[in-house]
């Protein structure tokens, strides 16, 4: 027999559950079709540009895909995302190891750990103007670093900017100086979170302070790790600033990056039809990577 006051509460908790979905509908449609305008927009724009030979300034002429095809014959371009690969290893070791151990110092710290913060902290509000100038001064040949080498005696010190085989990595030694610290704090927040019992067990059993740090500790901050990396890897795609500021990509094209290469074809060389088709390939790779995390997420990975 059918149990007709069951089928009212099922049917009046299946109607209290539309209204709420629809609730949380209507209270984030705003900010929805906002995100959507302000991102959908530009890639529309872009993806319309790239299809034909626009200079910036007389009418845009159809095009189709001819600049992907001559993207696909770019030397300096594939320059550009080598120098952009290499700028990724950098990120992805040196200031997230360098936080990662900052850090786990630093959350030892009982006695004015916020002093300690703030201190580390001071050169990521340092604004990316004030401290590629700063780092020009520090790095220049005439009363810079090299001066200081010259007059203690070496003979033929490096000049950092100015050495195609140094530039890239000089600024990316400036741009890792401000972006560790913004990690050491991600990293910070992860280890407040952590079983400390179990470290102590650890060494309890014997381990020392690394061994338990490494094989313990690092293991249950694994999802911010992979988040890191993850934002590491787009963010070294996307960087312009240090380098447009310090270098401009030179000397020659040494330490040219996809961003300033798409920056001098668009603004210097009118060719934004062109920039454009390079950026919109540099989005097609950030969505396809994106899309194989979640993947591999759905498969069981630890990512």
């Amino acid at each position: 027999m059918v149990d007709m006051k069951q089928i009212k509460k099922t049917t009046a908790i299946s109607k209290a559950g539309r209204r709420k979905e629809f609730l949380a509908w209507t209270m984030i449609l705003p900010a929805l079709i906002l995100n959507v305008c302000v991102m959908g927009g530009p890639i529309i724009g872009t993806s319309a540009i790239s299809l034909t030979d626009w200079d910036g300034i007389r009418p845009a002429n159809f095009v189709g895909l001819e600049n992907f095809r001559k993207l696909m014959q770019d030397s300096r371009f594939f320059w550009a995302a080598f120098n952009n690969l290499k700028w990724c290893i950098f990120f992805l070791t040196v200031p997230v190891i360098f936080a990662l151990i900052i850090a786990g110092l630093l959350r030892k710290v009982k006695r004015g750990q916020v002093v300690y913060r703030t201190f580390f902290f001071i050169p990521y509000i340092v604004t990316s103007v004030v401290a590629a100038k700063i780092w020009s001064l520090i790095y220049s040949p005439f009363y810079g670093i090299t001066a200081l080498l010259e007059k203690l005696g070496f003979q033929n010190p490096p000049k950092f900017l100015a050495d195609p085989d140094l530039a890239l990595f000089s600024v990316a030694v400036v741009d890792s100086w401000r972006y560790w610290v913004f990690l050491m704090v991600l990293f910070l927040t992860a280890f407040s979170q952590v079983d400390q019992s179990l470290e102590e067990a650890a060494m309890i059993d014997g381990a020392n302070r690394v061994q338990a740090f490494i094989h313990v500790t690092i293991p249950q901050i694994r999802p911010t790790i992979s988040t890191v990396l993850i934002l590491t890897t787009i963010w070294s795609v996307t960087t312009f600033d240090f380098v447009y500021l310090m270098t401009g990509g030179g000397p020659g094209s040494s330490s040219e990056l996809v961003s300033t290469y798409m920056y001098r074809l668009a603004m210097q060389n009118q060719q934004p039809g062109y920039a454009s088709a390079i950026s919109l390939v540099m989005v097609l790779f950030s969505v396809a990577f994106m899309s194989v995390i979640g993947l591999l997420r759905k498969r069981g990975w630890e990512i």
